[in-house]
């Protein structure tokens, strides 16, 4: 019994056909992933993922069309193979980098954020909410993704009628650790520092904020440089308040 065509074509194809398969397995993963764990998803810089799986593509097309023959074939599939098992790697681990790292201050990201930091089972962010209110004015932003040595903030900051302001102050009072001003030993002690505030505007934050500790664990007791911290703070009079999240 004669082979079918196809079989034929296959048979005459096999190992670029192979590597294509391989490769557009890769590209999906690959792909998946970088867009999938980054606030910003480089959609257009992933898309080099799929650059092997078109060369073995084609060396697969022309090969199977009897354009190319096995052995041109074959040496074409074994350097591109080259190629790709040196470059796609550190491609991925580049990109990879680039993404995972990206500041964004962009209000629109706050979903995004939150989605990608595994909200609402992440204790440090469960204070935040769901979404940024529809009545918030002089809305701030700040995400940093932790970064090699660098830690990773979350800060969100907004304006909102009196009523809200209260609801927030009469939620964090139920479930603050401790409550007390900015400023001072005992606020230290628990993880607020001057610096806490920065990212939300404020180099030093003014008394007339409340300052509620939501969640912290330092590294080990009184040593918080690679503990983490979970803070919101109210101002009544200027109906402002400000969510921060840190990890060392």
């Amino acid at each position: 019994m004669t082979e079918s065509k196809s079989v034929t074509l296959y048979r005459r194809a096999r190992f670029p056909a192979v590597m294509a398969l391989l490769s557009l397995l890769f590209f999906l993963a690959a792909y998946l992933f970088v867009t999938l764990t980054a606030v910003e998803p480089p959609y257009g810089k992933s898309l080099l993922f799929l650059v092997p799986f078109l060369c073995f593509g084609a060396i697969t097309y022309f090969t199977a069309k009897g354009k190319w023959k096995k052995t041109v074939s074959t040496a074409l599939t074994v350097i591109f193979t080259a190629i790709s098992v040196c470059a796609m790697p550190v491609a991925f681990v580049l990109l990879s980098c680039d993404a995972a790292t990206t500041v964004t201050s962009d209000v629109g990201k706050y979903q995004r954020v939150l989605q990608i930091s595994n909200y609402p089972k992440n204790a440090l962010i469960q204070s935040f909410p769901e979404k940024i209110p529809d009545s918030a004015k002089n809305t701030l932003l700040a995400y940093h993704p932790a970064a090699l040595q660098g830690g990773e903030s979350f800060d969100l900051k907004f304006d909102a009628d009196a009523q809200t302001i209260r609801n927030y102050a009469s939620e964090f009072s139920g479930k603050a650790q401790w409550t007390g001003k900015p400023g001072g030993a005992e606020a230290e002690k628990h993880g607020l520092f001057s610096s806490s505030f920065t990212s939300a505007g404020y180099d030093t934050l003014p008394d007339s904020f409340t300052v509620y500790l939501v969640a912290a664990k330092p590294y080990q007791t009184d040593n918080w440089n690679h503990g983490e911290v979970s803070l919101a703070a109210v101002d009544e009079t200027k109906q402002e308040v400000i969510f921060h999240a840190e990890k060392w």
